[in-house]
């Protein structure tokens, strides 16, 4: 069994007992996150730190590419697909 099998194990078990994915910690009652505060602050954290990482070398922070206009903090392909989905969430809500 490969690392990557075993965590998808885990995963799957620790998420089937109510406990964190991350910890293993048993979560609140009637708490529909899978994984508790103090997990979901470190895991917050780090992808804030490293989304402003990727900005400052002038990478997409959601893709990864590197941007083609300097203007934006994302890349054109990004940009475009933000759009879209915009443009469709408002056109539903009429």
């Amino acid at each position: 069994m490969s690392r990557n099998d075993r965590r998808r194990v885990a995963y799957k078990a620790r998420r089937d007992a109510h406990k964190c994915v991350s910890c293993g910690a048993s979560l609140p009652e009637g708490d529909t996150r899978c994984m508790c505060e103090e997990c979901r602050q470190r895991n917050r954290e780090f992808y804030r730190e490293y989304r402003e990482l990727l900005t400052k070398l002038h990478r997409c922070p959601h893709c990864g590419k590197p941007v083609d206009d300097k203007d934006y903090k994302l890349c054109s392909a990004c940009r475009k697909k933000d759009r879209e989905e915009k443009r469709n969430k408002h056109d539903g809500q009429k």
